[in-house]
């Protein structure tokens, strides 16, 4: 068990999906995976042209939905969530909606607690990292809208190094 749970972890750390398929293809295979495991609705939608982007770009939009579709099945007791991903010439965004039960961003980020929120502290971390902002919006009783937005043209003429960071 312990050898196949590090196997996991490994693949995880960069889904063989990606190199394989690509970000559209692997979102979705990930959407479908969690709305079986999980029971809620998962919709997800591509805006504009698809195309390829650098590895580390697909690594860190797919890591964000990875986090937001894990926090939305433990704890938003959400029954429905919307991932839409949209190609633009200038930028790449993620968003994603659920109809969960939602969360006061402020406390949960910037609480000293224990059970702070390190997922969406690396999700921030993550977007930054290539020149990137990410939107936290909930309350308590209206759900969580998590919004990336990632320059594409930026990355391209500066040559930023974003390592993959695991989940």
């Amino acid at each position: 068990d312990a050898v196949d749970d590090l196997r996991q972890m490994i693949a995880d750390l960069r889904p063989a999906q990606l190199d394989d398929l690509g970000l559209v293809p692997a979102l979705r295979e990930m959407a479908d995976h969690v709305a079986a495991r999980s029971r809620m609705q998962i919709d997800f939608t591509v805006t504009g042209p698809r195309r390829r982007l650098r590895a580390q770009l697909e690594t860190i939009l797919y890591r964000l939905a990875q986090e937001a579709l894990n926090n939305a099945a433990r704890h938003s007791q959400a029954q429905h969530v919307a991932i839409q991903l949209d190609f633009n010439t200038a930028h790449v965004a993620l968003d994603i909606r659920d109809d969960g039960i939602g969360f006061s961003p402020a406390q949960i980020i910037k609480t000293q607690a224990p059970r702070r929120a390190w997922g969406l502290l690396g999700m921030q971390e993550r977007v930054a990292l290539v020149g990137g902002t990410l939107k936290i919006i909930s309350a308590p009783g209206k759900g969580t809208h998590l919004s990336a937005q990632i320059p594409l043209q930026e990355l391209e003429q500066t040559n930023v190094y974003a390592p993959a960071v695991g989940g």
